[in-house]
């Protein structure tokens, strides 16, 4: 999940939350998890206030679901065995004069990459969602700083975890819950995760050639995007 803020301290700021990707000035885009290939431009404005927490936000530091997913204002960070923690920053990393855009796609995507590593913002199976926010600043555009966050490992009161299903692993009923982990005894299981496929090489996910792969699952799947619809896995799952 490749996610981009806009915002420097000091200054007008500006913040985009991307998976797929946008960008703005002086405000929010936001990308609901229920559709893993299509970006939410709708916004709104980040205040100054928000802009100083996200600038004093430290290694280690744990923040809510909220700000990343729908909009909710950034406040200061909370502790990380809080109810409401759900990400902890794991780097901050300084990229200014670095020569990235928040205007260009494939500028986002290697920024987040160069900051964060390779295994950010893409479905590993078994492992904690880890996403990218990118901080830019909003009358150049230019990226400067990277949030690079990962998942706390706990399941929230209804039992789902940020964690990506792994093969024996079982996925809610609800698709838009496609990401999360659910206990197999769980009455909330529909489908437990069988096998993956991983393809040799990125396919659009409109490719007729993408059906040699998911053909070959024996009950259903899920086709799963490293950004937009540029497919690199299949999960192969059976339901319950």
């Amino acid at each position: 999940m490749l996610w981009t803020v806009a915002g420097i301290l000091g200054g007008t700021a500006a913040i985009v939350a991307v998976l797929a990707l946008i960008s703005i000035g002086l405000s929010v885009a936001v990308k609901n998890p229920n559709d893993p290939y299509e970006a939410n431009t709708d916004v709104s404005a980040l205040g100054a206030e928000e802009d100083l927490n996200i600038h004093r936000y430290e290694i280690g530091d744990c923040i809510p679901f909220g700000p990343v997913w729908n909009g909710a204002k950034f406040e200061p960070s909370i502790p990380c065995d809080g109810d409401d923690a759900f990400y902890r920053l794991e780097d901050k990393v300084d990229l200014k004069g670095s020569g990235y855009h928040d205007t260009s796609e494939q500028e986002i995507v290697a920024a987040a990459e160069e900051a964060c590593g390779a295994e950010y913002d893409r479905y590993v199976p078994g492992e904690a969602w880890r996403d990218s926010f990118l901080i830019s600043g909003a009358e150049t555009g230019e990226i400067e700083t990277v949030l690079c966050l990962r998942a706390l490992d706990k399941p929230d009161a209804d039992g789902f975890t940020p964690i990506y299903p792994d093969a024996g692993d079982c996925i809610e009923r609800d698709m838009d819950m496609w990401g999360y982990s659910v206990s197999c005894e769980s009455e909330a299981a529909y489908a437990q995760v069988d096998r993956f496929i991983q393809l040799p090489e990125v396919i659009d996910r409109f490719d007729e050639l993408l059906d040699d792969y998911t053909d070959s699952c024996e009950d259903a799947h899920f086709s799963l995007p490293v950004h937009g619809d540029d497919i690199e896995q299949v999960m192969c799952i059976t339901e319950m």
